[in-house]
């Protein structure tokens, strides 16, 4: 859908023709779990649109029920709107990250509120994004599990204010939006939340249910082009050639490429190498009889001296003293 969406923009490739997670063998894979990292690259690029333009890639159309696959169809599984949206947000892991996700529903007032923390790491311009299209999601998924054209009493957004939101307000069907709020959230009357779903069938709610949880289950996170070069970085230590050179030798790419991908997962060659040499160092440590300076040595230092200042500024304690604990 992100793919689709950036391709209608007229962006180009950029750096996710370089993710190994959206290949397209991975996509249709409905067990291939893609890292959080490589979706919010995708979301980084939509904060290259003018304000909330980026909301027209999303119409309706766009997001016919079940592209969310079984997540869709538990928002449609409720004897009401309100049980819909409890089924849904039990099962937000066959959505998105489950360890940033977190959805309350809250009735009070005569009004019904879907709360969302403000959980997506790192910028806030690809946190505003991601909440608006969440937002712009779970109204979509109400209006089609009431087959109803529902219109939120207010939605609010932790965001600070754009210089524009039309579209966001069109795409809503509301102009009463808050931003710098507590939480990213969206309200509809209480009568809404006891709307019937059409679809309701008895029992069909837990049956999904059971599905989504193995779904879940079987799973596997895609292994990212970063945790393979990790590996192999990790391995050279074993063979005492840590180069920028060999190791890009090792993942048949020239070093320049290797830099390039680095630089495009925000991390550089001297910060992996240091890594690596704090775990490995670490690990043979705690769990090798090898001496203090055969580790020093495996690990590419020069001397003892340089892996105890090593030790201490990783861990605060001398090599003796981490073995010994």
């Amino acid at each position: 859908m992100l793919l689709g969406a950036l391709r209608r923009a007229g962006l180009g490739e950029g750096s996710r023709a370089r993710l190994p997670e959206l290949a397209a063998d991975v996509l249709v894979d409905e067990l291939a779990r893609p890292s959080t990292s490589s979706a919010i690259q995708l979301w980084r690029e939509f904060t290259l649109l003018p304000d909330d333009s980026f909301i027209d890639l999303f119409p309706a159309g766009q997001l016919p029920l079940g592209a969310f696959g079984v997540w869709d169809y538990l928002y449609t599984a409720g004897d009401d709107l309100a049980g819909s949206i409890r089924l849904a947000t039990a099962h937000t892991g066959n959505l998105a990250d489950p360890a940033l996700e977190r959805l309350d529903l809250v009735e009070s007032d005569g009004l019904l509120t879907l709360q969302r923390a403000n959980s997506v790491p790192g910028d806030p311009d690809v946190a505003a994004v991601i909440e608006q299209f969440a937002m712009l999601l779970y109204l979509t998924r109400s209006r089609d599990a009431t087959g109803r054209m529902l219109t939120p009493v207010r939605v609010s957004f932790t965001q600070r204010a754009p210089r524009r939101h039309g579209n966001l307000a069109r795409a809503l069907g509301t102009g009463t939006i808050e931003f710098d709020a507590e939480y990213n959230s969206m309200t509809l009357r209480g009568d809404d939340g006891r709307l019937e779903i059409p679809q309701f069938r008895p029992g069909l709610g837990e049956v999904l249910g059971r599905h989504a949880e193995m779904l879940l289950t079987a799973s596997r996170p895609v292994r990212s082009w970063q945790a393979g070069f990790r590996t192999v970085l990790r391995r050279s230590f074993d063979g005492r050639e840590v180069s920028l050179d060999a190791v890009a030798r090792r993942m048949s790419i020239s070093t320049r490429t290797l830099q390039r991908r680095l630089a495009d997962h925000h991390t550089t060659w001297r910060e992996e190498v240091e890594a690596a040499r704090r775990d490995v160092a670490t690990t043979l440590l705690r769990d090798s009889p090898l001496p203090v300076a055969a580790i020093a040595a495996r690990v590419g230092y020069s001397d003892v001296r340089t892996l105890r200042r090593a030790v201490h500024r990783w861990h605060g304690r001398s090599p003796s003293a981490l073995r010994a604990a």
